[in-house]
């Protein structure tokens, strides 16, 4: 959710051109290297366990210190190198305001909630605690990222024009058309919140960035997929263990969808079924922009930068 001017997370900006993919897989690779130093260094310790007597309770000045320590690595291993293209700040001051993360346009920064991504709530002992470095949701934080690297990327190359002077992606009549359907979208959900939640995923700003993200988590599907369908075959049929090229990762993830001819029409509506299912704002969009939407989210698709899968070192 986005609150006054923090922007949640391609000229043509909105035609899927802005690709920030480079940048955030070397920002995530600093990331999870400086945050997994700090656990190997016991700075931060995760659980419930009983830690020289006293929990690991998260304590707000500590917490603090630990963020500036993280953001010091990202601003001189990341920004001041050239890398990412605007500062990005873990900060405690999010906490409880339902934003996980946002560009700011008037500041040129990113801001990103540290305690929704470090910390959780221990219900036992009624107060926040540190994750373990496994329950860290890396993949979350990625998408969160490139998300905001792109509305970054919107606003510099429009020289502020477009995020400062756009239009409503959703005219009166179109919230009015799908409010009729609103039994048949969200029944529970309450009037105002469904109207902000169409004008959220119709925005002009959103709707790309958002059809990224998505496209981002049905990559990581099909990969996850795609390796445990190698691990059985190697278990079980007695397949021999090798690696992956980058263009087989591509095939395998894009089957379907590169090929406009290829597989059955079976299959064609299984991935159109799965995109729609990760896409959790599908069903507030217009009839418009889901056409937008759609051309978005194959762009995003096609131009992702695929890695090979190694099993053998």
């Amino acid at each position: 959710m986005c609150i006054f001017m923090i922007y949640m997370t391609k000229m043509n900006i909105q035609e899927g051109s802005i690709n920030v993919r480079p940048a955030v897989v070397k920002a995530m690779d600093v990331l999870k290297k400086t945050i997994k130093g700090l656990y190997s260094k016991k700075v931060i310790q995760g659980g419930n366990m009983v830690i020289e007597g006293k929990f690991n309770v998260v304590i707000e000045a500590k917490f603090q210190t630990i963020l500036d320590y993280i953001n010091n690595e990202i601003k001189h291993r990341l920004y001041d190198s050239g890398v990412i293209s605007c500062p990005i700040r873990f900060v405690i001051y999010l906490k409880d305001t339902n934003v996980a993360g946002g560009y700011n346009p008037y500041h040129k920064i990113i801001m990103i909630d540290g305690y929704e991504y470090f910390t959780k709530d221990n219900s036992e002992l009624g107060v926040e605690v540190y994750k373990n470095f496994s329950d860290i949701r890396f993949d979350d934080i990625s998408r969160t990222i490139e998300h905001e690297l792109v509305h970054q990327q919107q606003d510099e190359r429009s020289g502020g024009k477009f995020i400062h002077n756009r239009k409503e992606g959703v005219t009166d009549a179109e919230i009015k058309s799908l409010l009729k359907n609103k039994n048949n979208i969200d029944p529970e959900m309450k009037r105002s919140q469904f109207i902000k939640q169409i004008k959220y995923f119709n925005d002009s700003v959103e709707l790309d960035s958002y059809a990224n993200n998505v496209a981002d988590e049905y990559i990581q599907y099909k990969v996850k997929e795609m390796r445990t369908m190698i691990n059985y075959r190697v278990k079980h049929d007695n397949e021999e263990v090798r690696n992956y090229s980058v263009e087989e990762v591509r095939e395998y993830v894009l089957r379907g969808i590169l090929k406009s001819n290829e597989g059955r029409f079976g299959r064609k509506l299984d991935i159109q079924r799965k995109l729609i299912q990760l896409s959790v704002g599908y069903k507030f969009l217009t009839v418009s922009n889901r056409k937008k939407y759609w051309k978005y989210l194959f762009k995003s698709l096609l131009v992702n930068r695929f890695e090979p899968m190694i099993f053998v070192k």
